[in-house]
């Protein structure tokens, strides 16, 4: 007798978060998460170090210091989750597996929030 295997879209998860851990696995797996993580940090380094010890930013604040550092972290964090889910799309388009991704039976709406 042959077992019937549900597809995690009908086990009762919804389609979104399928997408989306799929994508997190090939992100991390793939090696492209630890390489922007590190970029992230080191950027960070180099601001925070530059605004601490720089001659020409020496006359502000410390207040000033941090909200610049702050102001540089939300800015190359938004940057680099943009550059992520531009890569998520085309690299299904790279891969050849856009076509079948936009086949399956979830809505494209369900498939932009999974990759974003």
């Amino acid at each position: 007798m042959a077992t019937v295997t549900k597809s995690p879209a009908r086990a009762g998860r919804t389609p979104w978060l399928v997408v989306a851990e799929r994508e997190v696995r090939d992100l991390w797996l793939g090696g492209r998460g630890l390489a922007l993580l590190l970029a992230y940090a080191v950027v960070l380094s180099v601001t925070t170090y530059l605004t601490a010890t720089n001659e020409a930013l020496n006359f502000l604040e410390q207040r000033e210091s941090v909200s610049l550092t702050l102001q540089v972290a939300v800015a190359i964090g938004a940057l680099l989750a943009l550059l992520a889910a531009a890569d998520a799309i085309s690299g299904e388009r790279e891969r050849g597996t856009l076509e079948s991704l936009l086949l399956a039976p979830i809505s494209r709406r369900s498939i932009v929030i999974g990759k974003g």
